[in-house]
């Protein structure tokens, strides 16, 4: 039998709307939001993406 390596990743998307002066600061209070746990990421909330890949190992 042959031996495989599988990676699994999961991507979440959220789209949040926000006031601000322009796209940097919008960027910035977003990131300090999340940075600091004031903005959570939940798997119910956002669209997940899950990518799958195969690679064969090499004996």
């Amino acid at each position: 039998m042959k031996e495989y390596t599988i990676t699994i990743q999961e991507i979440m998307r959220k789209s949040i709307n926000i006031e601000a002066e322009n796209e940097e600061q919008a960027k910035q209070l977003i990131q300090s939001k999340y940075s600091s746990g004031e903005l959570v990421l939940y798997p119910e909330e956002c669209d997940i993406e899950t990518n799958i890949e195969v690679n064969e190992k090499i004996p």
